[in-house]
């Protein structure tokens, strides 16, 4: 398995991250970035983590061009760079992006922060995708440079984001709308409850050495009720869907890696019982088949805005490389193989 991972990493050097036609800048390459970052945690490859700095470098000046929650993703790697490299500019952006996320960004009456892209800055929605994109951020910012308001703040999201999105099930709704008061398609989508457990993992490792127990026995009590329905979902190949409940639905790559990152992580910690181990087993052997020779993770479905209609979300392509989908697998990988 560990050939795999130094393909899947290798390839996600040698790709193109800008999927979006947005710019690097943008949640897409965070991800990957992301990844990487766990990579060079797990393997101490010094070539991984140079190419981290490189990505970085060639666009760090487009972190200012429009802060958003998804534009906040690249600045994740940028805890890792300062800390091997002490270039205040990494540490300063990571600073920046934590006070936009707590004064600025958007917000539901409730507090929520409105789910904000690199095009639209409003959108009078709350997505799941926030969780991971800036409930993780602003937990890691708290520990990183010892703000406990920091780190208040992302649980809060975490726990309203669970308040607005999690069904009766324990799944996740990808979106609700202020304006329409509605959870919009009503889709239960796969990706957007693959950033759930996962994000749940990464705070987890944040805060094992600290209290804050009301808001974890509220995410843990959330993601147990997610696992307990997540795993009737799960195919027959050990994928799951990228509409969970639609079984004509496609074999999606990246919430399947999420969701297996999130077990292996939970049961390792404690937090999710070890009966789910052969699902998360089951999976991992999934995306090791979904990897080519060349390291790519196949049948990652591409950049999914909110869509008016659950049928629409099975019409996303995935057809093509996507840095998401390697960087979840990274993830995944790193942990599994190495404790990270």
């Amino acid at each position: 398995m560990k050939d795999i991972i130094y393909k899947i990493a290798n390839r996600t050097t040698n790709m193109n991250h800008n999927v979006d036609k947005s710019c690097n800048w943008d949640w897409g390459p965070g991800v990957a970035m992301f990844g990487l970052v766990r990579f060079y945690e797990a393997t101490g490859d010094e070539s991984i983590i140079s190419y981290v700095k490189h990505f970085i470098d060639e666009c760090i000046e487009l972190a200012y061009m429009r802060k958003s929650v998804n534009t906040t993703a690249p600045a994740m790697a940028c805890f890792k760079l300062y800390e091997k490299y002490g270039d205040e500019r990494y540490i300063n952006i990571c600073r920046d992006y934590a006070e936009f996320l707590m004064n600025e960004a958007s917000r539901e009456e409730n507090g929520a922060i409105e789910h904000s892209l690199i095009t639209r800055t409003k959108v009078g929605e709350v997505w799941i995708d926030t969780v991971f994109m800036a409930g993780v951020f602003l937990v890691k910012a708290g520990v990183v440079l010892g703000n406990d308001e920091y780190i208040k703040e992302g649980l809060k999201q975490f726990v309203l984001h669970i308040k607005i999105l999690q069904d009766e099930n324990g799944l996740f709704y990808h979106a609700f709308s202020h304006n329409t008061n509605s959870h919009m398609s009503g889709c239960l989508w796969g990706r957007g409850n693959g950033w759930f457990a996962a994000s749940v993992a990464e705070i987890m490792k944040l805060l094992s050495d600290r209290e804050f127990p009301a808001e974890k026995d509220i995410i843990l009590d959330a993601l147990n009720k997610q696992m307990t329905e997540l795993i009737k979902f799960q195919c027959h190949n050990g994928m799951w869907n990228t509409v969970l409940t639609d079984k004509d639905s496609y074999n999606e790559s990246s919430a399947t890696a999420a969701f297996a990152y999130g077990i292996f992580a939970g049961v390792r910690m404690g937090y999710l019982d070890s009966d789910l181990l052969p699902v998360a087993q089951k999976a991992l052997e999934a995306i090791i088949a979904k990897t080519g020779d060349d390291g790519r993770v196949y049948d990652v479905s591409h950049g999914t805005g909110v869509r008016d209609t659950i049928d629409e979300y099975n019409l996303i392509p995935k057809e093509n490389i996507m840095p998401w989908g390697q960087g979840l697998t990274l993830m995944l990988l790193s942990d599994k193989l190495y404790g990270i």
